[in-house]
């Protein structure tokens, strides 16, 4: 995990740039649903694949719509499971 500086590439995208322990400099553009979106230059967590340093996932921001929805949908099932079980007969 290495800090990142984001940078406003495009409305809804955001350019992410990191350095490789080889010095080597990575750019990548990712979609911005950051809540609040960062300010260019700000630093960010990543994590990335040494072996395929495109392959990022950056802290606080991926999956994390999805996240909320999976939870709010199990709560779902299992307050209908528990009023089956409770009233159904």
């Amino acid at each position: 995990m290495i800090p990142a500086a984001p940078t406003r590439q495009a409305p809804g995208h955001d350019l992410v740039q990191f350095s490789l322990p080889s010095g080597q400099i990575v750019e990548r553009v990712c979609p911005g649903s950051w809540r609040p979106a960062p300010r260019p230059g700000q630093k960010v967590l990543l994590w990335y694949d040494p072996t395929d340093p495109n392959d990022v996932l950056i802290y606080g921001r991926d999956g994390r719509r999805t996240d909320v929805i999976l939870i709010a949908a199990g709560c779902a099932l299992v307050a209908a499971g528990t009023a089956i079980a409770a009233f159904g007969d």
